[in-house]
């Protein structure tokens, strides 16, 4: 059989259907189709006549008459929409780059701005440091001149009282002048000694006026740091070289793309729109897709006849051929979103670590307790990330602990007296604590040895605490004061005076605004923390007010009592909002968590108990310790409890599972 007469003569091909039969099959099925075509066009009509002569429904829409379209019709706005799509992409990609690099721009313009603001505020607070230290040297200078006029008032007021005794004895003129000259001299002491009150007032309002400008220099130099650290950061992640050279090497790969889909988007165009008579085989795309066949020569010499063949088998090639590109193109187009998924997931865990903490990490078992203290253990508190925990004791020693394994850490030792209190700064490098030795200690986490001594105190010091942003501690004492130093400088700020017995505990309010303090005078206070102002006594405990602890947003305070009760302040009000009862002996400990805002308690009665701040119920009460309980301390997460006793150990409690007011009610 000549090889003219086959469809396609492909290798092995033992095809014996002639041209001629395939022919007269093609042109059958075309007549029919026309046959078909002809019939849908009549019922078409008269289904138009019938729709004119009879009403539609009311208010009906207007019946829109569509087009037929043939399956070339269907490809070509296919092929048209397909090619808008890939422009549309790559127009996106490019317009992509762009702003990302706009964006780096703006971030390096805004980092230099932030560095040029933090230069500034930093000199600020220089200069405002310097006003405080004047002030400062001011106002003791002041002072020793006011003791030394008031020893001088003292020393004139008692000899001018001898005289006076003299002069009933012995009277006479020297008496006499002498008296006069002592007197003069007291009036003037006195005078003197108005005047220099007069100027310690002055001063002491000036210092105080320097001290707002210190923090609010701090502040300000904090936030343009914060602006600073989060655009470079910016522009070492997302904004990063790296990055740019992803989105550079993503465009040029759609544009290699856009080349080649649009090379055989127009082929498959081209050879929809024209007939085949006078370009059979020239087709690109129709030379490509036919699985190693190659055209018959018979059929490049027969094009007349051999074209309406080919144009009904191109149609199915060129839908195959559009599908496959479009399946090619998309998929590049999800891996494009996918690399762009992947890289917001990144930013965005990062953010939540930045913001929240390290992600949750299943917790193992808690630790059997933390034995290593030879007596009472006082206090005990968290670091930020949850991964240690500290504890002071009155064997003089400060301990750090791993919280998930509870073995010791480091030993912590240089106080000359029991330890009190302890408290972690907020970035977990240093350690604060106050002891009855008079003085509080800021230790090195890491190296384990002590980084400053803060001395002031005339009494034990009982509190510690950090604030939140970690540039202030704050002391309570025996000595019926608190006391702000600046952590960085171990500086002391101010004297906070106003109880009339020991304090026994002092924090910083969540927000850092305010300061809460309990005392052996069965208040709590309230501080202005940045002016030292006392703004509220809180009275309602009937006994030595031994913990506080603050809300989350500092708005609530909480207190325990040797009267065996905690209770739930109002801040802003001063009102009581809740009175807590269970406990039968006194409550030692409070602390607050910041997720929920669940209370644990721990008290002389040997117990721990969890309180809904809300209804004042006890959601659990957790027994262990043989002794009493002295300290207690949520996780950041407020997943675990650490709770220090008397009986010499450290105890870590998974918190118990709480269930809701509301969810109570519900069920």
């Amino acid at each position: 059989m000549p090889a003219g007469e086959q469809l396609f003569a492909g290798p092995g091909s033992d095809n014996h259907t002639t041209w001629e039969e395939r022919l007269a099959a093609v042109t059958k099925e075309r007549d029919d189709l026309a046959a078909k075509y002809a019939l849908l066009l009549q019922e078409k009509q008269a289904w138009t006549n019938a729709g004119d002569s009879a009403p539609g429904p009311p208010d009906s829409e207007p019946v829109r008459p569509r087009t037929s379209r043939s399956r070339r019709q269907r490809l070509l706005e296919t092929i048209n929409k397909f090619s808008a799509q890939v422009l549309e992409m790559v127009d996106a990609i490019d317009r992509d780059a762009v702003d990302a690099e706009d964006e780096r721009t703006a971030c390096r313009a805004e980092v230099e701005v932030a560095s040029a603001a933090l230069k500034v505020a930093e000199g600020k607070l220089e200069e405002a440091r310097e006003d405080v230290k004047e002030a400062e040297d001011e106002l003791t200078r002041l002072k020793e001149k006011r003791e030394l006029l008031t020893e001088q008032e003292r020393s004139l007021t008692t000899k001018l009282n001898e005289l006076e005794r003299s002069a009933g004895r012995r009277p006479g003129r020297t008496v006499l002048s002498a008296k006069q000259r002592i007197a003069l001299e007291l009036k003037q002491t006195q005078a003197s000694l108005k005047d220099t009150e007069g100027f310690i007032s002055t001063a002491e309002d000036c210092y105080l006026t320097d001290r707002q400008a210190v923090e609010q220099a701090t502040a300000e130099m904090e936030k343009w740091k914060r602006v600073e650290q989060e655009k470079e950061k910016l522009l070492n992640d997302r904004l990063s070289l790296a990055e740019s050279e992803r989105l550079s090497k993503e465009r040029e790969s759609f544009r290699t793309l856009q080349r080649t889909l649009s090379t055989n988007l127009d082929a498959m165009r081209d050879g929809l729109k024209d007939r085949w008579d006078g370009k059979l085989g020239s087709n690109i795309v129709f030379l490509e897709h036919l699985d190693g066949h190659v055209v018959d020569p018979e059929m490049v010499a027969r094009r007349g006849d051999w074209a309406p063949t080919i144009e009904a088998f191109y149609e199915s090639q060129v839908e195959l051929t559009l599908l496959q590109e479009m399946a090619k193109f998309h998929s590049a187009v999800l891996q494009r979103l996918k690399a762009q998924e992947d890289i917001v997931e990144r930013e965005w865990k990062k953010g939540v670590e930045d913001i929240f903490g390290p992600p949750l990490i299943h917790l193992p078992p808690p630790p059997s307790p933390l034995t290593g203290h030879t007596n009472y253990v006082y206090s005990t508190a968290f670091s930020w990330d949850g991964t240690k925990i500290v504890s002071g004791s009155h064997d003089q020693t400060v301990r750090v602990w791993d919280a998930l394994t509870g073995e010791v850490q480091t030993v912590l030792k240089g106080h000359g007296s029991y330890v009190m209190s302890v408290a972690f700064s907020p970035d977990g490098k240093y350690i604060v604590s106050g002891s009855g030795d008079k003085t509080v200690r800021v230790w090195d986490v890491l190296e384990g040895k002590i980084k400053r001594v803060l001395e002031g105190h005339s009494d034990a010091v009982r509190s510690v605490d950090f604030s939140a942003d970690g540039s202030r501690i704050l002391s309570g004492s025996a000595d019926k004061t608190l006391r702000i130093w600046e952590a960085s400088t171990a500086k002391f700020q101010r004297v906070l005076e106003g109880h009339t017995g020991i304090v026994y505990s002092a924090v910083f309010s969540g927000d850092g605004s305010r300061i809460f303090s309990g005392s052996e005078d069965n208040s709590v206070r309230v501080w202005n923390a940045l002016t030292g102002e006392a703004r509220t006594v809180l009275n309602g405990h009937t006994s030595p007010v031994v913990s506080v602890a603050s809300s989350r947003d500092g708005l609530q305070v909480v207190s325990g009592s040797a009267d065996r009760t905690v209770r739930v302040w109002d801040v802003l009000t001063g009102e009581v909002l809740r009175v807590l009862e269970g406990h039968s002996d006194a409550v030692y400990a409070v602390s607050v968590s910041r997720v929920g805002s669940w209370i644990c308690s721990g008290s002389r009665d040997k117990t721990l108990r969890v309180w809904d701040p809300l209804t004042g119920e006890v959601q659990s009460v957790l027994t262990g310790h043989s002794d009493a309980i002295r300290g207690v301390a949520f996780s950041r997460d407020g997943r675990r409890i650490a709770s220090a006793s008397w009986d010499k150990t450290v105890r870590v409690w998974d918190t118990p599972p709480l269930t809701t007011s509301a969810q109570r009610t519900s069920n």
